[in-house]
């Protein structure tokens, strides 16, 4: 058989060696690039900046990085669709003939 207490732990013995588990804030500092809070020596989430050099893609870059290119391909579809259109309603040149036949 396994050792047994000889008596309880009381409830103050458990709680006064338990009172230094207690989590801590995290030491942040501010981000040279952004301001923003981070932890010392880790990238920046907000950014993704560290040391000064571009370190991770982050998704809101990638985001606006395609909304941008949507934004390019959209105008270049509707420029595209103006010009058909000034195509199609361009006047075409009636041949001599229908000219004739329009002024009779």
């Amino acid at each position: 058989m396994a050792a047994q207490p000889k008596q309880k732990r009381s409830k103050v013995r458990t709680r006064t060696r338990r009172s230094h588990e207690s989590k801590s804030l995290p030491n942040l500092s501010p981000c040279p690039q952004c301001k923003a809070p981070r932890l010392p020596h880790r990238v920046c989430p907000e950014c993704g900046f560290y040391k000064g050099k571009k370190i991770l893609e982050l998704r809101s870059d990638k985001r606006l990085a395609m909304m941008e290119r949507r934004a390019a391909a959209q105008k270049i579809k509707e420029e595209r669709t103006k010009k058909t259109k000034a195509k199609k309603k361009a006047p075409t040149k009636k041949k001599e003939s229908e000219e004739k036949k329009d002024k009779k």
